[in-house]
Parts: C-alpha cells; structure tokens; sequence
C-alpha cells in the first residue's frame, strides 16, 4: 500500500547496499527512482533513464532531482516506465531463482 501511494521512490542510504530490493519493489509498480550513486541500484537501472542518481550526503541535489521531477511529470512516468520494463526483462523472480539454483550446483558439482 505505501509503494503504490508514491510518485518516487527516493533511497538514502549512506553506506552501499548491494541489491536494494525496495528498488526493485517500486519499480516494478512503474515508480521513479532516485538514489544515491553507490551500491547496487547504479548496476541495476540506466542512468538518467530508469533511474537518477546523487552523491550521499547531498540533499540540495536530492531535493533539486525531486523538484526537477516534479516540474516535469512525464519525465517522471516515462523513468518509471523504463524502470519497469528493465525490471520485467532482467531482474524477475524466476531469473534469480535459476542463477542462485546454477552457482549451488556449480559449487556442489552436482548436474
């Protein structure tokens, strides 16, 4: 309920988090995403096309990136809409599922 409440999702973390799954989570639902640009979320989406990204700590860059946002709605809904699709095509369920199952057997050598 409080994903589908949004426009963006803006993470904040200060310290790298490798795979941020609220990231994938908002997407998902078309969000837009902002984040800081360490750690998992700058592997994850495009640049300035799926996703913003700024420096942790700067919060008038934050706030200039959600204004800019703001101002400018159908920038917003198309980041979203990518954001979407890269999640629909690259980073479904299944596909990790099948990764994680192929590094357990290649680490067990069982075939």
């Amino acid at each position: 309920e409080v994903i589908d409440s949004l426009d963006i999702l803006a993470i904040c973390s200060k310290d790298p988090d490798p795979c941020p799954m609220v990231s994938l989570e908002a997407a998902s639902g078309g969000l837009a995403i902002i984040s800081t640009d360490s750690g998992g979320v700058i592997e994850m989406f495009e640049k300035d096309k799926e996703a913003l990204f700024y420096r942790p700590g700067d919060f008038k860059k934050l706030a200039g990136i959600i204004t800019y946002l703001e101002e400018n709605r159908e920038i917003l809904y198309s980041m979203g809409e990518r954001a979407k699709q890269r999640v629909q095509k690259e980073h479904r369920l299944d596909n990790f599922l099948e990764e994680i199952i192929t590094a357990v057997e290649r680490v067990t050598h069982v075939n």
